[in-house]
């Protein structure tokens, strides 16, 4: 007799993500929560385009959208100096407010998979901003 697909350790840790997941986020906003970002961006378009970070942030979350007119900002700068080195520094909101991320690559993939995983990260609403209790930052 076969096992149940249940029953086989990856189909309890299915069962057990989908029990536990809305628990998890307790403290998120609700699912229909969306962040506006104003995306600006300085890159050579053979490296990095505003499509194609947009497009790298959409697939880790839905709840950011990128307006013209948003009231965030994102501000973006990528460049190389020289081949297998490229230096990417966000900055999430006004200027001045707080210092810039500094990302270092060996592509240009790899500093846009980094910089749209801090974006979502950082600006999803539905990510609970409190650290749990009994953990140190």
């Amino acid at each position: 007799m076969l096992p149940s697909p249940l029953m086989t350790a990856g189909g309890v840790l299915l069962v057990v993500l989908l029990v536990a997941g809305p628990i998890g986020v307790a403290n998120a906003a609700p699912e229909t929560a969306v962040t506006k970002v104003r995306l600006e961006l300085r890159a050579d378009p053979d490296c990095v385009s505003r499509a194609d970070l947009a497009a790298r942030v959409a697939a880790r979350t839905p709840h950011i959208q990128f307006a013209d007119d948003a009231s965030i900002r994102a501000e973006v700068g990528v460049t190389s100096t020289r081949p297998g080195e490229v230096v990417a520094e966000l900055v999430l909101g006004a200027p001045g407010a707080e210092p810039p991320r500094r990302v270092v690559a060996r592509s240009c993939v790899e500093v846009a998979n980094a910089l749209a995983f801090i974006v979502a990260v950082t600006l999803d609403p539905t990510q609970p901003r409190k650290p749990p209790a009994g953990r140190r930052r």
